[in-house]
């Protein structure tokens, strides 16, 4: 229990947030946080309104996506250094090992009485090139660019658009596909209907017209066969014997 003068006290800012933290953590010590619903209401208990609680979320946010770009351009920035640093070891080795192999070929021909120091040649020609290489790894370093990290942050800015847009026509592509591969389907599964209905009920009718157009040829075969009866039977009945 707090005795008096903690509740006569006045709190600094710092001190209500850390009293305010402490006493989320022993109300809910394994939620881990709150969700937006819980804050509004304990702000709302506290006497704070939804609108500040808002604005002060707003500038959480902003802040925590501020220091993840400056810490993408602070890594980006470390990497190029090394890039740099690393091309330079690399050409400084390919120098070294080249130079030793051509010493080592002009000390054999001088040996052998060609008195000509032709080593010194590469060795000030490239050597120049590699002095240049070295002055601008560490010209950087020495005489750092003050627009540098203005000029990799929007560098990544145009980057995660890009990439944003490349993912945005990716959907819509793969939208197009989709409803392109279902319409293919649906005309494919019409046609296999269709093949299967004429298969299956064009025999049989075309088998039952055959049928019908028979049985009335056949009719009306008997038909005229009884004609031809009833008339020789006329015939012979009305002539005189």
């Amino acid at each position: 229990m707090p005795d008096r003068s903690t509740k006569g006290r006045l709190f600094t800012q710092e001190e209500v947030n850390s009293i305010l933290s402490r006493a989320v953590e022993r109300q809910s010590p394994s939620a881990g946080g709150l969700t937006y619903e819980e804050l509004l209401d304990t702000a709302r208990q506290a006497g704070i309104s939804a609108e500040a609680i808002d604005a002060a979320a707003s500038e959480v946010e902003s802040g925590e996506s501020i220091s993840r770009e400056e810490e993408h351009v602070r890594t980006e920035l470390a990497a190029r250094a090394w890039t740099q640093r690393r091309a330079f070891a690399i050409h400084l080795t390919v120098y070294t090992m080249v130079m030793a192999l051509l010493g080592v070929a002009n000390w054999q021909s001088w040996h052998e009485g060609d008195r000509v120091l032709w080593v010194v040649y590469p060795l000030l020609g490239w050597g120049i090139g590699l002095a240049a290489h070295f002055t601008r790894v560490t010209y950087g370093r020495v005489f750092p660019d003050p627009r540098a990290e203005e000029r990799v942050r929007l560098e990544l800015r145009k980057e995660k658009r890009r990439r944003r847009e490349s993912r945005g026509a990716l959907k819509e592509s793969a939208k197009e596909l989709g409803v392109a591969v279902e319409r293919g389907m649906a005309n494919l599964l019409s046609d296999v209907a269709k093949t299967i209905h004429d298969t299956v009920d064009g025999s049989p009718q075309k088998e039952r017209a055959d049928v019908r157009v028979g049985t009335r040829a056949r009719v009306e075969q008997g038909d005229d066969e009884e004609d031809d009866d009833e008339d020789s039977g006329r015939s012979s009945r009305g002539r005189p014997r």
